[in-house]
């Protein structure tokens, strides 16, 4: 029977090999290397961050799409050149035929906002210039009070041709960031209105998209994995650095580091059995 330790550093792992009746120590030694630094890897987690946005973003739209389905409210190609920000200011008001229900829907849900807004909690590190982009996010924050994010973005690309943040028609800074319950709030009201004329749009119909919750009890448009849960794919197989496949990831660090061992002592020529 043998015993392994290992002392495991940000620039160096130490192990050891012990006999465990006798006491007697097999093997021990230490493997150095150089230290990490999390910010060459900045290129790399932004690329991710991005893919991961991609990939949250096409899931919420097939669940969204399968469900509008069931319902009945089918998909029009006829509407594919229909400014959505003028169906989603109407639908307050007015009625809306299933396809441009589902244009809206899908419209809000793509993009849903952010979970915060505020010029303090608003990453500026990328912004020229900083007064310019706080000021915008008070903006942006005072005319929520009496209009929706579509109504806002709607007269934006009437008057200044463009709703995307930027630099606009007449020269000055706009900026497109609103919060995730700002959207949530317009389509409620949306839904809300069109109650009125499509039977098929009941509580459960609201609460599918626009319920404010936690996790599984949270609508489409506020579902959101905690940060703490990890990666969102790791039913998936993974390989790791050793090239030892693993399926069931609860093993994944016990593995990766007997084999990580292992690997040391075949480079010592070190026999283990």
């Amino acid at each position: 029977m043998y015993s392994i330790g290992l002392d495991i550093g940000i620039a160096s792992v130490g192990y050891s090999i012990i006999e465990t009746n006798s006491g007697r120590i097999i093997e021990l030694g230490a493997r150095i290397f150089d230290a990490r630094n999390s910010d060459n890897n900045k290129e790399r987690r932004d690329s991710r961050g991005g893919r991961r946005l991609i990939r949250r973003r096409k899931t919420r739209l097939d669940d969204a799409k399968r469900y509008l389905d069931d319902k009945g409210f089918e998909n029009d190609k006829a509407l594919i050149n229909v400014c959505p920000y003028s169906l989603r200011v109407k639908g307050l008001t007015e009625e809306l035929s299933k396809p441009e229900i589902r244009k809206v829907i899908l419209h809000i849900i793509k993009k849903r906002g952010v979970s915060y807004l505020s010029s303090e909690d608003l990453d500026t590190s990328s912004v020229d210039n900083k007064d310019s982009f706080k000021q915008a996010v008070t903006k942006n924050l005072r005319q929520l009070d009496d209009k929706t994010p579509g109504q806002i973005q709607y007269e934006r690309l009437k008057e200044n041709g463009r709703v995307r943040t930027g630099i606009n028609q007449k020269g000055k800074y706009q900026l497109n960031v609103f919060d995730v319950a700002s959207y949530a709030n317009e389509l409620e009201r949306i839904l809300e209105t069109q109650q009125k004329y499509h039977n098929e749009i009941d509580d459960k119909f609201l609460d599918f998209f626009t319920k404010d919750g936690y996790r599984e009890d949270a609508g489409l448009i506020y579902r959101k994995r905690p940060y703490y849960d990890g990666q969102g794919m790791l039913h998936k197989t993974v390989h790791t650095d050793v090239g030892q496949i693993i399926k069931k990831t609860e093993n994944l660090q016990k593995i990766y580091l007997t084999n990580l061992l292992v690997k040391i002592l075949q480079e010592k020529y070190v026999r283990v059995t």
